[in-house]
């Protein structure tokens, strides 16, 4: 629970009423404006030159955009393609105020400077991540390949009502496509790349009848040339291999049931999330002639290792979605079961000199079952009600074996995680312009942890046997929204997010931390001007979060383990943007400005680089209040210009530019590390054939080969860092046939 001083509540409540009335000055000027803007329309307007709407289901219902009180970035389809999206962690392109810290296993999603930075196992992330309404637990479950994907959804702020795990700092919802009965479709491409690159993308569209239909998604990657070497033997380094494959049956007997079994498997190995020294570091090394050791010569890229540097992971799944539709409500009912595992391993000395190599394998397998009662379409009243549950069991082994661990070493771990959840929301509206929402859940989580740690062949030195925490707590929300004109809607909102305590697998000994609260308040605007032709939304936020839990290193270890870092606060401003310029050119993006930062923070993990003389880093303690929040850059602004046009013999053409733009952002919560601010570009052009019957397209990633880093950390041996990709690009030939 929050412990604000009496002046500290005041000043909240005296940033809301200012926030308020700003807000409706904003949203008188806006109604007065689209006024304008309506009278001024002229007599001829093309459709095709409108901005179309986008139906999202933010409140766990279909809905436009523009009607949701909810700071929601809606990416389509087309939005991912004109933009060259490929991969989740491309995703902080396109999405203000989203930040990816690239771990060893897949990408560790921060919205608004809240998110968790790391890769084990059982320690559920801020952001929770849904593809097709079932949550993602794993950060292997979470790699989605964008393939068949019908939009993205990016939900800022706590969303602790209708999202059943720890969403206190947003969600990632992806909505794949649904079988259609209409008729059979095929869409596939097949693509090479720079660093001898090859894709392919598959889906096909089956009907079987007017009831039963099934697609099939498939996807798989190869990258052969690395974007760097290995010194040590000459070899190619930073390269990998990834497929999925994503089946979905519909089945509706009669209109009103309907039931969607999907599954799923994908499986990777890549070296390019590997963490590599920092050119120039030094690194002591005892028991050797010459006892430090620097890379003089290391890129970028590069790295000078003795041992094998890999990830390999896979995850296969399935769920059913049963949706039936009673003369009073609708009862929709998810099950899912999946289950993943990961291995990463490395030369965690990384020099060529044979010292010490680590190991670490992470089985996961989770059962979710949510139960749904939701009013009718069309209702006056909109209400929801449900009960969500949980059942996680994971599993944890690494070791470290080499000559400076002479007995090697072991870490191996159990967690079991069990929760249950009901929640309610309802929408309320006072008079034909005026709603009002409010919404509460009761979250009760259930973890066990048991394990031990010692000599890799020997007596444990530590057994922890059975250690139980119990939590619970209620989350809630409340918002007011106000159709100010037909196309201006303003809205105020007040939320709680909470993550329950967590055991830390790689330290079993240790106590569970205390949970995580956030108390969030955002006031709104979503407007529409010139017949539809441009789209402005904004919002003002603040936050407040106690007991933050963050990355930390055990004392003089390689080993991460999680802490409450403290209290910190964030405010800021998000606008997306649209406008249909007319004659084939639209302009999409947005930027956010975030000023997150810690107010009390006391015993905050700190290094320092020891001169080169000595060599490593040196741990201490110290307080990091007025440190800025990691991976919160201060200002995310991007921008799309795409065109779409048709030529004389019935082909078109697709072109498209996108621009991003991070500004400095810090790794850790000292603040030592940094990554300056940069920008990063992305072109495409198409060339589809008459009916779109198939297509070739020229793409480029990184245009301007920029480098920067995704991580960068000082652990005690040595200062270590992950390169971004650097400047790709390739050609794609695809095929459709049918209705896609």
């Amino acid at each position: 629970m929050l412990h604000d001083s009496s002046s500290r509540r005041t000043w909240r409540v005296v940033w809301m009423v200012r926030t308020g009335a700003l807000a409706c000055a904003m949203a008188c000027h806006a109604q007065a404006f689209a006024q304008t803007a309506a009278d001024e329309k002229p007599v001829a307007q093309d459709d095709a030159d409108r901005l179309n709407d986008i139906v999202v289901t933010a409140n766990r219902r279909e809905e436009n955009l523009q009607k949701v009180p909810i700071t929601v970035t809606a990416l389509p389809a087309e939005d991912l393609q004109n933009a060259v999206i490929t991969s989740a962690i491309d995703l902080q392109q396109l999405v203000p105020g989203l930040t990816m810290d690239q771990k060893l296993v897949n990408p560790a999603p921060f919205i608004r400077g809240l998110g968790t930075a790391t890769a084990q196992i059982g320690l559920e992330s801020e952001v929770a991540t849904y593809i097709d309404d079932v949550y993602q637990p794993t950060p292997v479950g979470s790699s989605f390949l964008l393939n068949s994907i019908s939009r993205i959804e990016v939900l800022k702020g706590p969303q602790g009502t209708l999202f059943g795990r720890n969403s206190s700092g947003g969600v990632i919802a992806v909505h794949t496509r649904d079988p259609r009965f209409t008729g059979p479709a095929v869409d596939a491409d097949f693509g090479i790349g720079s660093y001898e690159t090859g894709t392919t993308h598959g889906y096909i569209n089956l009907p079987f009848s007017d009831s039963v239909a099934l697609n099939v998604a498939g996807y798989y990657s190869i990258q052969n040339d690395g974007w760097g070497r290995n010194l040590f033997d000459g070899s190619e380094f930073r390269k990998g291999w990834e497929s999925s494959l994503r089946a979905k049956l519909r089945f509706q007997p009669t209109e009103d049931l309907e039931i969607i079994f999907a599954g799923w498997y994908s499986s990777f190995f890549r070296t390019n999330a590997a963490t590599t020294m920092v050119p120039g570091a030094v690194v002591r090394i005892p028991g050797v002639t010459p006892s430090t050791y620097v890379c003089t010569n290391c890129g970028t890229y590069d790295i000078n290792t003795n041992d094998p540097y890999g990830t390999r992971g896979r995850a296969t799944g399935g769920s059913a979605k049963l949706t039936y539709q009673l003369p009073w409500a609708t009862l929709i009912n998810i099950a899912s079961y999946q289950t993943s595992r990961t291995n990463y391993f490395q030369d965690i000395d990384m020099t060529p000199v044979n010292r010490q190599f680590f190991d670490s394998m992470q089985p996961d397998r989770t059962f979710t079952n949510e139960i749904r009662l939701a009013s009718p379409s069309g209702s006056a009243i909109a209400w929801q009600l449900g009960l969500y549950y949980l059942d996680e069991r994971s599993q944890f082994r690494q070791t470290q074996t080499g000559p400076a661990v002479p007995a090697g070493s072991v870490i191996s771990s159990r967690i079991k995680t069990r929760s249950i959840a009901p929640f309610a929301q309802v929408t309320i509206p006072l008079g034909e312009k005026t709603r009002v929402t409010g919404g509460l859940r009761y979250t009760a989580d259930r973890r066990e942890i048991e394990g031990f740690t010692g000599p890799l062949n020997g007596a444990p030195t530590t057994v922890v046997n059975p250690k139980r925490a119990s939590y619970g707590e209620i989350t809630y929300k409340a918002s007011i929204d106000h159709d100010f004109a037909p196309d201006v809607l303003g809205f105020l909102s007040y939320s709680r997010g909470f993550k329950s305590g967590v055991f830390s697998v790689a330290a079993p000994a240790a106590s569970a931390l205390t949970p995580e609260n956030v108390d969030s308040y955002e006031a709104g605007l979503k407007t529409r001007f010139f017949d539809r032709r441009v789209q402005l939304n904004a919002s003002l936020f603040y936050y407040n979060v106690t007991d933050l839990q963050l990355r930390a290193f055990l004392p003089n270890s390689v080993i991460t383990t999680f802490t409450n870092a403290g209290d910190a606060r964030g405010w800021g401003i998000d606008v997306d943007m649209q406008v249909a310029i007319g004659g084939g050119f639209k302009i999409s993006g947005g930027a956010e400005y975030l000023d997150a930062k810690f107010t009390r923070n006391p015993l905050c993990p700190t290094v320092t680089v020891n001169p080169p003389s000595v060599g490593g880093t040196t741990s201490a303690v110290r307080n990091c209040a007025g440190n800025r929040l990691p991976m919160s850059s201060a200002f995310t602004p991007n921008a799309t210009l795409a065109y779409n046009g048709d030529l004389k013999d019935g082909s078109s053409v697709d072109a498209s530019v996108s621009l991003s733009y991070k500004s400095k952002f810090f790794f850790e919560q000292d603040n030592f590390f940094s990554q300056p601010g940069y920008a990063l570009a992305n072109a495409q052009i198409v060339w589809n054939a008459p009916e779109d019957r198939w297509s070739l397209a020229f793409w480029a990633k990184n245009l301007f080969d920029k480098r920067y880093l995704v991580e960068a950390l000082a652990i005690p041996a040595t200062p270590i860092q992950t390169p971004g990709a650097p400047r790709t690009f390739g050609v794609r030939l695809g095929f459709k046939f049918g209705a896609n």
